[in-house]
């Protein structure tokens, strides 16, 4: 991972506590992705009025809350963090339509004990970039079509299976276009960082997955359903071009294949659909009841249905069904539990959830369950921790 003039911006602002290298980092961060600081006073949100610089203010770190304005395309952004209890709360909120992302930081788990000196401040440096990046700057990058990583798989699909002179050609033309494309978008993170392009395009994919399986389970067939299903399936083979599908991504795929393709022979033949695949905690349960009864966990097609006419049209290039769906396809969405909590408690249970996930990070698993446990106890009994 190239972490090219980081060492120069963390010397440029000299930390004076160890939070100060969390905030240099994500500066750092932002500047590659093209906003600027303003040295402004507190207050000032006229973008026009001060110009935007690399370097940080010089009271950027006076006390124990910061707050820094950034801008970028003439939009102003504001930055905040907040030190609680050994923990960084960091927030970026884009002010034109206040658009909000946040993370919350262990500063012991990411930033060592001699924090003065570069080489000895951060305890894995590429972590804390990917969970950043993903928790707090991606939303507020540039978006780059996915249409540039699907023709990148194109490609690699198409070079792996060539066999005429034709496809050569065809193939050195869609390469001389992804090349060009590359040189003229090299200053977009979303093109040149395969991490952010990942992350990019994964974030699409799962959007669009999470919407059609909602409409699904709320019986809205129709075809908006049937295209979401299949774009987030293709999109999700074209995140293979950045290395071998994890297997709850390759599960998706194919679960959004497979019920792309059945909504579609059913929108056409006038069946009604199956229900869809139970969640993850559901076909725990059900998979318990099933083991102590006998029976098989495992979805069947319906029957007398003919897999053979399942095929779909030319109107849509979707797979035909697979034998057996899968019997889980893991989702975002959770069901709303029935115990009636007040925002407080809402909020201490975010804060535990955003513990766990920060925890898991790097790898620490005690501290993940605890705080997930905790956040359990307030939704489910209304207790604080």
């Amino acid at each position: 991972m190239d972490f090219s003039w980081l060492e120069s911006t963390f010397h440029n602002s000299p930390p004076l506590k160890k939070e100060d290298c969390i905030v240099t980092f994500l500066h750092w961060m932002l500047l590659r992705n093209g906003f600027l600081v303003l040295h402004s006073e507190e207050g000032q949100v006229n973008v026009g009025d001060v110009e935007g610089k690399e370097i940080l203010p010089e009271t950027w770190n006076k006390d124990n809350v910061y707050e820094l304005q950034y801008v970028k395309n003439g939009q102003l952004h504001v930055m905040k963090a907040v030190i609680i209890d050994g923990e960084l709360a960091l927030t970026f909120v884009r002010m034109k339509d206040e658009k909000v992302t946040n993370v919350v930081l262990e500063t012991d788990t990411v930033i060592g004990s001699v924090f003065q000196s570069y080489r000895e401040a951060f305890k894995d440096k590429a972590k804390l970039y990917n969970l950043i990046l993903k928790e707090l700057v991606i939303p507020f990058v540039e978006k780059v079509e996915p249409e540039k990583s699907g023709r990148l798989h194109a490609l690699q699909t198409g070079l792996s299976i060539k066999k005429e002179k034709e496809d050569l050609s065809f193939l050195l033309a869609l390469m001389d276009w992804l090349e060009k494309a590359k040189q003229n978008m090299k200053s977009n993170e979303t093109v040149s960082d395969e991490i952010v392009a990942q992350a990019h395009l994964e974030n699409v994919a799962v959007k669009l997955f999470n919407w059609a399986d909602t409409e699904d389970r709320q019986k809205h067939y129709n075809k908006n359903v049937v295209k979401a299903f299949y774009s987030a399936g293709m999109l999700l083979d074209v995140c293979s071009v950045f290395g071998e599908l994890n297997e709850d991504v390759a599960q998706q795929k194919k679960y959004a294949k497979w019920r792309a393709a059945h909504l579609h022979n059913c929108l056409n033949s006038g069946e009604m659909p199956s229900e869809p695949a139970p969640k993850p905690d559901e076909q725990l349960i059900n998979d318990s009841e099933n083991l102590e009864y006998g029976f098989s966990s495992d979805l069947r097609p319906e029957p007398g249905h003919s897999h053979e006419q399942d095929v779909v049209r030319p109107t849509i290039s979707v797979p035909p069904k697979p034998d057996t769906p899968p019997s889980s396809v893991p989702t975002y969405v959770q069901e709303t539990s029935s115990v009636l909590v007040t925002p407080e408690q809402i909020v201490q249970a975010q804060k535990h959830c955003k513990y766990a996930s920060s925890a898991l990070t790097y790898e620490d698993v005690p501290t993940a369950i605890d705080n997930l446990q905790k956040a359990l106890r307030v939704l489910q009994l209304g207790q604080q921790s």
